[in-house]
């Protein structure tokens, strides 16, 4: 009987009464508690099926009955399987009997993503919903895609414009030292230059690129050379040197006014003095 088996009942006893197959049986009591605790379950069944991932959330025997149950009543016999032939709407129609998280129009995919300075067309969105959904990607699996796609991009595009804006400053640091005191000038000759020769659109392009130093300067000479009233006219006429032109117009002053420069007592000496003292504050900029 199965229930003498179980209860320890049957085999024979020794000469002290025990019975010779003590480690083969277990009464039901012993069997209800084996199963019915957490992980002890495994103990039943064998090592592929106990140790397989994914049983790793079932604690009680009563757990995976129940799976099983749910799995049953879900799905029936079988998932339908897919074939090679297959038309859209056919996929169409699967993903929405056996994909959960499938959307029954790319609409339905969430797509909200703001990055400081990275901008998405939407039409860009638009061809991705598209071909999320006519691929069966879940709203999770295709917004997750998305996500991964432009943060990507946008880490990229920000390391080119972190790089951009650290060799403009540094030609910026470049020119400010060759032109010491006059930069401000120059640049705004070149700028002057840059737009009585070059279209509107090409100076928008200019201003997404690297400076680059030779183009400046370039365009320094070209304003330079133009001649007077042939350039916008500024408020005031500009007195700025470079500091080789400060150089060597210093120079030239102090040589051409050696005994006032020299001579304290000369009535033009404090005059002198402070205007080569500013040339020369003008050829060394950078000097404190």
């Amino acid at each position: 009987m199965p229930d003498d088996i179980l209860d320890g009942s049957t085999g024979s006893e020794g000469n002290d009464g025990s019975t010779g197959n003590d480690d083969q049986t277990m009464t039901f009591d012993q069997f209800k508690e084996q199963v019915t605790q957490d992980g002890k379950w495994r103990d039943l069944v064998s090592k592929d099926y106990a140790t397989d991932p994914a049983t790793s959330n079932f604690t009680k025997l009563d757990d995976v009955v129940k799976s099983y149950i749910h799995t049953k009543k879900a799905f029936g016999d079988r998932i339908e399987r897919p074939k090679e032939d297959w038309t859209k709407a056919d996929w169409d129609r699967w993903n929405s009997e056996y994909n959960p998280g499938y959307p029954k129009d790319p609409a339905d995919y969430n797509f909200e993503l703001e990055l400081d300075g990275y901008e998405i067309r939407p039409e860009q969105e638009e061809k991705f919903r598209k071909w999320a959904h006519d691929n069966g990607l879940t709203r999770s699996q295709a917004e997750r895609t998305w996500k991964n796609l432009h943060m990507d991009r946008y880490e990229q595009k920000k390391a080119q414009l972190d790089s951009m804006k650290k060799k403009v400053g540094e030609t910026i640091a470049e020119l400010k030292r060759e032109y010491g005191n006059a930069y401000d000038d120059k640049i705004s000759k070149a700028q002057q230059a840059m737009r009585k020769f070059l279209p509107e659109e090409y100076i928008t392009k200019l201003k997404s690129t690297p400076l680059d130093k030779e183009m400046v300067q370039f365009f320094i000479k070209v304003g330079e050379n133009l001649g007077e009233g042939k350039l916008e006219k500024s408020s005031k006429p500009s007195t700025s040197l470079t500091p080789r032109e400060a150089l060597a117009k210093y120079n030239k002053f102090v040589e051409d006014n050696k005994d006032a420069y020299l001579q304290r007592q000369h009535p033009r000496h404090e005059d002198v003095l402070a205007k080569a003292t500013k040339l020369m504050e003008d050829a060394y900029p950078d000097e404190e």
